[in-house]
């Protein structure tokens, strides 16, 4: 399952362990001039903890298909826009039941 933050909390208890300078997937996407989850999560992307309203200019610059990449640094990330074409890790969770299990 694809994780999708929803409060400043969730996103900081994912996010304080990466090493800065990391690039990641969160499963969003810019097509035909809409965002839309890649999992069609039905989340509403203005709820958010961080930015992802477009301006005019990014608009034009993002009007091939393109996903929002996540770049890890000292205080809230970084959001950028890039070909999801582009190899980068996602930030992902397991079902509840399925984390509870033990490891192996």
């Amino acid at each position: 399952m694809l994780f999708v933050p929803q409060t400043d909390e969730d996103w900081s208890s994912v996010t304080a362990d990466l090493p800065p300078g990391t690039f990641f997937w969160i499963g969003l996407q810019y097509q035909n001039g809409k965002l839309k989850w890649q999992n069609e999560s039905s989340f509403d992307v203005e709820k958010l903890p961080f930015l992802v309203k477009l301006k005019k200019s990014q608009r034009i610059k993002v009007q091939r298909q393109e996903c929002l990449c996540m770049f890890a640094r000292s205080g809230k990330p970084k959001v950028i826009w890039i070909p999801c074409i582009i190899p980068r890790a996602y930030i992902c969770q397991k079902d509840a039941q399925e984390s509870n299990e033990p490891q192996p």
